[in-house]
């Protein structure tokens, strides 16, 4: 079985929620970087607050001022078109939350007028700060990591109206067009970006060679979560939602069989009836655990949890979509556990995706991006 799948850095928008439905476990700082955009571009639209560049949604020649460095990351120049594709969403985000936090809503010097102990514009700061940096970063991290890395904002629309075009041509020539007819700066932008961020990983994963010793020991660290399995028996007591029971009868449920404790299906159904929760379902069950956390589902991983708890022991899960769940072991099974020879592979790809996730942390954590603040006053209103 192969390393869970990760992800860099994906589309903006649709191409965003695409990926997003692929993940299983991501980059901690490129994912979370762009569902954070997604999220705030979401609700930009919805309450009108987006704003973003000129070249954002054009052409990159409708404005040349958009060429011009307005930002650097560790020394490096960044052009005022990029960082206008984080300024839409960073903008939003701060005058909602200082409507949230202070109850000061928008107006005239919104950005420029202290509030307590923060201001606007400081904030806003902050907010391209960490939106922006783990994805500018990415071309030194190409440089270091010796991929082919992406041009520069300007380079990188020019290249987007001539695949326009070439996409125009084919829609006009009856053609299938995969992808969007017609791609957006910021789409485009983060699609190409995203694939670097790919390249990037993947080159750090070959470049770093683990030691077996190295792998032993994170092999111990991963197996009671990804190489154990087992067999069990379960009493298992679900109240469907749909139900005439909600949360705080759930608990008086939960209360009733530890106090009582039935160690069979008859009884429980018994006890439930009595205290009358006919609705409640019963089921006594043996259940298969699968060797990886990988495969489990999330009810799995609650059966799991209750084996975990000891047997004997009742515990509870209300995040069920389908039912409120209540269940104790009646019979804890003799884990056993994969051989390391058998899951090598297994534990040097996550090694190996751990090790590059920190790494991206910590160079994301120490970079430096310097704004213009004059060009950010009058680029914000």
């Amino acid at each position: 079985m192969n390393s869970p799948k990760k992800l860099g850095l994906g589309a903006a928008r649709a191409a965003i929620r695409r990926k997003v439905k692929r993940m299983r476990k991501t980059p901690v700082v490129l994912s979370l970087t762009v569902l954070a955009l997604a999220a705030a571009v979401v609700i930009a639209l919805l309450f009108g607050e987006w704003r973003i560049l000129p070249s954002a949604e054009g052409s990159a020649s409708e404005d040349s001022s958009d060429r011009e460095a307005v930002a650097a990351i560790n020394g490096e120049g960044v052009e005022a078109g990029e960082i206008g594709l984080y300024l839409g969403a960073a903008r939003a985000a701060v005058i909602e939350y200082f409507r949230t936090q202070y109850g000061l809503d928008y107006g005239p010097d919104f950005w420029t007028q202290p509030h307590e102990i923060e201001q606007p514009l400081d904030r806003l700061t902050q907010e391209l700060t960490r939106e922006a940096v783990p994805v500018l970063l990415l071309r030194e991290l190409a440089q270091e990591a010796g991929v082919a890395s992406e041009p520069g904002f300007a380079v990188m629309m020019a290249d987007m109206e001539k695949e326009n075009a070439e996409r125009n041509k084919r829609a006009e020539r009856g053609e299938p067009v995969y992808g969007p007819v017609q791609y957006q700066a910021l789409t485009y932008y983060f699609e190409r970006m995203g694939g670097l961020a790919d390249r990037v990983r993947q080159a750090l994963r070959e470049q770093w060679s683990p030691t077996d010793a190295e792998l032993r020991e994170h092999y111990e660290e991963m197996r009671e979560d990804y190489f154990r399995s087992g067999e069990a028996a379960l009493l298992v007591v679900s109240v469907p939602k749909g139900a005439a029971v909600d949360l705080v009868e759930a608990d008086r449920i939960y209360e009733l069989l530890v106090s009582r404790d039935p160690r069979t299906s008859w009884e429980a159904r018994t006890l439930l009836e009595e205290a009358g929760f006919a609705e409640a379902v019963v089921q006594e069950s043996v259940y298969q655990l699968p060797p990886t956390r990988e495969q489990l589902p999330d009810y799995t991983l609650f059966v799991r949890d209750t084996l975990q708890a000891g047997a004997g022991t009742w515990t509870k899960s209300s995040k069920g979509q389908e039912s409120v769940v209540m269940a104790v072991a009646l019979e804890k099974p003799g884990f056993r556990y994969a051989d390391y020879e058998s899951v090598r592979n297994q534990v040097a790809g996550h090694y190996l995706e751990q090790r590059v996730d920190q790494w991206i942390a910590e160079r994301a954590a120490s970079a430096e991006l310097n704004i213009d603040k004059k060009w950010l006053e009058k680029a914000v209103d």
